[in-house]
């Protein structure tokens, strides 16, 4: 019985292994994504629509990735008085990033789970009452996605070098190339 369980168990390692590469030599798409962000002062919820490529690096299990974005609070109402003084209301952000992904688990060409991280320089508007300010800076990301065939779900936070948090849920559909 023993001699049993470890030659199933050196199969399914072995099988496990074997299919721990990106199955796509490329892929193109997008996802669409909610969640919240967190500043100094307060917080709102967010929406987010990303855009994106990504090669597999030859016979690894990493891909490099560009992925382009917008993130802002969406359908969300505020009230303020007419004589109300000009506060702070929310941050936006529009960003372009290198990503690199790392394949931590793969079942045949159907089911992929990835580590994701990457940097990316970004363009932040600070929206008060009355004006907005621009700016630049640089956001982290950091997350996990699950890929199924052509389906995506990242769980991905982003953080600015000015203290902001976001945390974002998206789901999109991913073309390209099987190897």
């Amino acid at each position: 019985m023993n001699k049993l369980l470890t030659l199933l168990s050196c199969f399914l390692l072995a099988s496990v292994s074997a299919y721990a590469q990106y199955p796509y030599k490329w892929q193109i798409g997008g996802t669409m994504g909610m969640g919240a962000t967190i500043y100094p002062g307060g917080g709102d919820p967010t929406m987010s629509v990303t855009i994106g490529f990504n090669k597999a690096i030859q016979n690894t299990k990493w891909r490099w990735s560009i992925e382009a974005g917008i993130m802002n609070q969406g359908l969300v109402d505020y009230f303020f008085d007419d004589d109300a003084p000009d506060v702070f209301v929310r941050p936006n952000f529009e960003y372009i990033g290198a990503i690199a992904d790392y394949c931590l688990f793969s079942k045949g060409e159907g089911f992929n789970l990835f580590a994701r991280g990457g940097i990316a320089p970004a363009h932040q508007r600070d929206l008060y009452l009355y004006h907005s300010v621009d700016r630049f800076t640089t956001l982290g990301l950091i997350g996990l996605e699950a890929g199924w065939y052509w389906h995506k779900v990242m769980i991905t936070g982003y953080m600015s070098t000015s203290g902001i948090i976001t945390i974002q849920v998206g789901y999109g559909w991913w073309f390209g190339k099987r190897s």
